[in-house]
């Protein structure tokens, strides 16, 4: 037997030498250039760096450069075969900066064409598989993405992982494993532990699916035009009662109120407080007149009340709101149509995928941070080289990492249990303000947080009453509740209308259509109607123009008015300014309704000094109602708005209609660009002199997950500049509009603002700026610069935020710097302890405290119950099932029958072999740590000492630059960004008038809409907000935390879809999921069982027996870890 096993002997020997070495591994210990190529395609200007891991001498490839495109290859000497036996592809990545938006995924590159050179590596570049992190927006997801060869018709198919797991949101190293079973079975492990298990023939697992449908939809089979798919529809019959009152308020003064007793009405809430000294260095001529500060009126803190009493508002009973026809079901309903089905002339069948083979590895990314870390790259075909390299290079770098996470969470002086997770709950509620519908709260909400952080103890009571708030805000929503109160009409808008209730002159049946017509359009565009008219005619065209000006309200006959009087617009704001400013406002108001008033006797006293007053009116109008500049894109923008010729800026403008309407705009019309273009102004607009309005409409008409959409208002360039050379360097005063990227989301407004002592230009942001809306509408963004240092930011007409430029809570930082500063110089004593509490040095580990109890153990009391079907499975053959006709043994394989559960066990207690249940171990206590004391040497929190801040300056308003240009330069994810009617002017009112003419209608048309679609996917009062609800419940599913719910989850949702009369269940459900989650962060709870351990081949299992490894210490650590994970991963135990 001598010779059969000495060749046995060499033979395994070979077999273990192929199986076990790695077919690629890279350890970056050394430089990578020359053996990693860099793309030297022009959109690839990141720069890669040779650096080490964060507290590590380890080295890896690193990210250095935020907002760049990186690409870099390395080709193999042989191409990998996937399609033999077991695959593994291994690699970590450290996001030592977070992630926001970006990718940290590998490419494993398919033979590429003849003649491509690593140096030509782009996106372009075909790979068979994609694995990796990748986070963006809503996206936030581990990918594993492969292209497949259709054999039909020899094109390639992206399919995509369904319900991929998503990212550690820590700023740890993490190593990401993809194992590529020979029986079709994918795992996705994260740190050693499986986060996903696919197969690649499941439609379950992919889309779209590998194997394409046998049939598809017949392209050619269209839907008659009388196939009527309403389940429900307005009852033609139905007749609004005679006592619905549409017009009836939600809400009444309450009547039977009274003014509590003991109110202060004549006190005011606050008074100058009387302690308050006038500082000795003031100057009224320089200063101004000093006056103390306020406080609160303390003869108010013991009343009820103080100032005007006013009644509360309540609930009105007689309020029934806008009446709909009842919904009846539809005599003509056929259901929902849908084409034949015919044969798919690309389906194929496959056994297995056939994978390309792995030429070359690449990093091809777009990535918004830096600081992004790859090392330990490892292909392999055995799982067990893969676990090893895990334990002996991933593995250590990351208990030293977590170790150091824990020491400065304890560091901060916390010793209750909740000190682990605070710094997380306070970053999740910060996300959490930023969040679009909690808009109206997000002050109040930073407060609490701030008040948070200052006082750790009341973290608890902080969450919960944010979570209140959230539900309070979706149940009003979906509800209904108090209404928030529109902001107060212009009181000459009201009363100008009231005048104008007088008849329109003389016209035709068809001119009085078009102004219903024009009251619905989405806006008229400007015109000039040419006309040859004799001296009669355009006499009757000025006194018809005038008339009209006088009685027409300001929404009727815009297009008569574009039309045959251009003029009438700014007459109408003279008139309108006239009647605010007329000492006698019923003269002002009789002269509107008859023009001959000044000459009837009531008027005739007050004509001179009227008339004085309306020229003088008229000259001050015509100066402030013109705009400064005013862009409405009707005309192409060539020739006025140069594009960048920068070789960055490769996005293409495009002049295009917004949809739904007739309105021209300037349109970003592709994704993943960067976009710049620029119009110069005819004459500097100096900021400085009065109230400056700046203001433009933008409508996302596909949604914004990542880019901006603001302007620039450009300061003087430098000497030989060019619109063509427009960039993100060129300097500009003011940066306003919305912004949305990851954890960003917000109306930005930044002002660059020259410091007199040092010459240089800083930027300061608005604090706490409003979100940006949500939905895909026309929305107009206002911000009015007035005189007194005031700034407000209005969206759509409504304020959102008031700031003042001089103040520190308004803007980061503060537009004057503070006077002292801490003194560089100054450094830390080095025995200075900061520590307020330290571990009890002389504590010592009680005896009977055994770290190594487990925490759960099985209940020994516990008994099988009776009737227990020990030999039943859960799961048997479909007796009903046949054997299809069609089906070749040969070609399909062995027929096998469906499963079904097993009706035997709907009545027993369970089927099966019977295990017993687990408990809590009543001897486990976990890792012992001495307990924190006072420390004797903690000296405070040591600060540096000030001194005078040389940069220091006052000034008693901004020093603004004037605007010389207005820019549009953007990176966005999106396309479809529609800019319309830029604005600036020194007049409020006239940008309310550019707003009710240019957006009002716009937003009525595809508000009403939205309304109309939501209104049609359903009957219930729920329909017009449930799509929204389930937007936001998808999104729920993708939250880190809720990863181990996230397919159930979905599951629950996709139900509640089919039935919608269950999304109130459905929400509450999630929100319970979500409460409970964060409570057992909080407080621990217990951890979920794992999974019986699917059985594994007996060499693997020895090999697992015999290579066991790892210290006490380490089960001690993992075991915690596990006991405080919200739920530990499934993993495959080694026995």
């Amino acid at each position: 037997m001598a010779v059969p096993f000495l060749l046995l002997l060499i033979a395994s020997s070979f077999l273990q030498i192929w199986a076990s070495d790695p077919l690629y591994y890279e350890s970056f210990d050394e430089p990578f250039e020359g053996r990693w190529i860099v793309s030297k395609k022009e959109d690839y200007e990141g720069l890669w760096r040779h650096s080490k891991s964060d507290g590590h001498e380890d080295y890896g490839l690193l990210v250095s450069e935020k907002g760049r495109k990186h690409a870099i290859v390395k080709e193999l000497d042989e191409p990998i075969i996937l399609k033999d036996g077991t695959v593994i592809l291994q690699f970590e990545v450290r996001l030592q900066n977070g992630l926001e938006c970006g990718g940290a995924y590998l490419k494993y590159l398919r033979p590429q064409k003849a003649g491509w050179t690593a140096r030509e590596f782009d996106n372009e570049s075909p790979y068979t598989i994609m694995f990796g992190p990748d986070k963006c927006g809503s996206t936030d997801k581990v990918h594993f993405i492969f292209p497949h060869k259709n054999p039909k018709t020899g094109q390639f198919v992206e399919h995509h992982l369904k319900y991929a797991p998503t990212i550690p949101y820590d700023k740890l190293s993490h190593v990401y494993t993809a194992i590529l079973k020979p029986d079709n079975e994918l795992r996705i492990l994260v740190d050693g532990e499986e986060r996903r298990k696919a197969n690649f023939l499941s439609s379950d697992d992919f889309e779209p699916a590998f194997i394409p449908p046998k049939t598809i939809p017949d392209p050619d089979d269209k839907k008659p035009e009388d196939w009527d798919e309403r389940t429900k529809i307005p009852d033609p019959d139905s007749v609004k009662p005679d006592d619905w009152d549409e017009d009836a308020p939600e809400e009444i003064e309450d009547e039977e109120a009274v003014k509590p007793e003991g109110w202060l009405d004549d006190e005011p809430e606050e008074i100058d407080d009387p302690g308050a000294i006038k500082p000795k260095d003031w100057d009224d001529e320089e200063d101004g007149e000093w006056e103390a500060i306020k406080i609160d009126n303390p003869k108010c803190e013991a009343a009820p009340g103080c100032g005007e009493w006013k009644r509360p508002m309540k609930r009105n009973p007689a309020y029934k709101g806008k009446w709909h026809a009842p919904l009846i079901d539809n005599p003509n309903y056929k259901g929902i149509w849908k084409p034949r089905e015919i044969d798919n002339p690309d389906y194929f069948e496959l056994d297995k995928p056939d994978f390309e083979p792995i030429t070359a590895i690449g990093i091809e990314i777009l990535t918004m941070q830096d600081g992004i870390l790859f090392d330990n790259i490892l292909i392999t075909r055995d799982e067990k080289v893969a676990e090893s390299y895990r334990a002996e290079t991933w593995k250590p770098k990351y208990e030293v990492e977590k170790e150091k996470e824990k020491a400065e969470d304890a560091a901060a002086g916390i010793s209750d249990m909740l000190s682990g997770f605070q710094k997380k709950v306070f970053d999740v509620l910060y996300k959490i303000a930023d969040i679009p519908f909690l808009e109206a709260y997000k002050n109040k909400i930073i407060d609490a947080i701030e008040m948070g952080e200052k006082q750790p103890n009341l973290t608890i009571g902080i969450l919960v009453s944010i979570v209140v708030v959230i539900v309070t805000v979706i149940s009003r929503v979906l509800f209904g509740g108090e209404k928030p109160k529109a902001p107060a009409a212009p009181i000459s808008e009201t009363e100008l209308a009231r005048a104008a209730e007088t008849e329109v002159p003389e016209n035709s049946k068809e001119e009085k259509e078009t102004d219903k017509e024009d009251e619905s359009a989405p806006r008229p565009r400007r015109s000039r109607r040419e006309t040859s008219e004799s001296p009669a005619d355009l006499l009757l065209t000025v006194a018809t123009g005038m008339r009209l000006a006088l009685s027409s309200p300001p929404k009727q006959g815009r297009k008569r008015e574009r039309d045959l009087f251009p003029w009438v617009h700014l007459l109408r704001r003279i008139i309108n300014s006239l009647i605010c400013i007329v000492p006698n406002r019923d003269l002002a108001l009789g002269f509107l309704r008859d023009p001959l008033f000044p000459f009837t006797m009531g008027g005739r006293k007050m004509a001179a000094p009227l008339l004085l007053l309306l020229i003088a009116s008229s000259l001050l109008q015509i100066w402030a109602s013109d705009p400064l500049f005013y862009e409405s894109f009707d005309e192409p923008f060539e020739g006025r708005w140069i594009v960048s010729e920068k070789e960055d800026y490769t996005g293409l403008w495009k002049h295009s209609k917004s949809d739904g309407h007739e309105d021209y705009g300037l349109l970003v019309s592709e994704k993943a660009r960067k976009y710049a273009i620029v119009k110069e102004l005819d004459e500097p607009i100096i900021l400085k002199d009065g109230t400056v309005v700046l203001q433009f409409e933008v409508r996302l008409q596909n949604g914004l997950e990542c880019g901006g959409a603001y302007l620039k208002y450009l300061r003087p360039q430098e000497a030989g500049w060019t619109s063509k050379g427009f960039d993100n360097e060129s300097p500009y005063s003011i940066m306003f509009g919305p912004d949305k990227c990851g954890s960003t989301n917000k109306v930005h407004f930044i002002l660059q603002h020259k410091n007199p002592k040092t010459g240089k230009f800083v930027e300061h942001h608005l604090k706490y700026p409003p979100s940006v809306p949500s939905d895909k509408l026309s929305h107009v963004y206002t911000a009015i610069l007035k005189p007194d240092n005031e700034l407000r930011i209005l969206i759509d007409g409504e304020e959102k935020k008031k700031a003042n430029f001089f103040s520190s809570d308004d803007f980061e930082p503060a537009l004057i710097p503070p006077k002292t500063m801490p003194d560089p110089d100054d450094k830390k004593p080095e025995d200075w302890d900061e520590r307020a509490k330290i571990p009890d040095p002389d504590a010592v580990k009680p005896d009977d405290w055994d770290e190594d109890a487990p925490m759960e153990i099985e209940d020994e009391e516990a008994v099988k119950p009776e009737g227990w079907l020990d030999d039943e499975p859960e799961e048997i053959d479909d007796p009903e099932a046949t054997k299809p006709e069609d089906w070749d043994d040969e070609e399909d394989g062995e027929w096998e029958a469906p499963k079904i559960d097993n009706p035997k066990c709907e009545a027993a207690p369970g089927c099966g072999e019977w295990k017993r249940p687990m408990k809590r171990n009543p001897a486990y206590k976990g890792k012992w740590h001495a307990p924190l004391i006072d420390n004797p040497n903690y000296k405070g929190i040591w600060k540096p000492q000030q001194i005078d801040n040389p940069d220091y300056f006052e000034l008693d308003k901004p020093d603004f630059e004037s605007i010389t240009a207005i820019g549009i330069e953007i990176w966005t994810m999106q396309d479809g960004i529609l800019f319309d009617n830029i604005l600036i002017a020194s007049d409020e009112k006239l940008a309310e008038s550019y707003r009710a003419e240019t957006w009002k209608p716009k937003y009525e048309v595809e508000k009403e809409k939205q309304k109309a679609e939501d209104a049609s996917e359903s009957s219930d009062g729920l329909s017009g907000f449930q799509k929204k609800v389930f937007d936001v419940l998808y999104k729920f599913a993708d939250i880190p935390f809720l990863e181990s719910h996230k397919i159930k989850i979905i599951d629950v949702i996709e139900k509640a879809e089919k039935q919608p009369n269950l999304t109130i269940g459905i929400l509450t459900s999630i929100l319970v999921v979500i409460l409970t989650v964060i409570f057992r962060i909080l407080f621990g709870g217990k951890k979920p069982q794992a999974p019986v351990a699917p059985a594994t081949e007996t060499n693997n299992s020895g090999a697992a027996e015999t290579e066991a490894t790892g210290s006490s210490e380490e089960k001690e650590e993992n075991e915690k870890d596990d006991a405080s994970a919200p739920r530990p991963r499934r993993s495959r135990r080694e026995t």
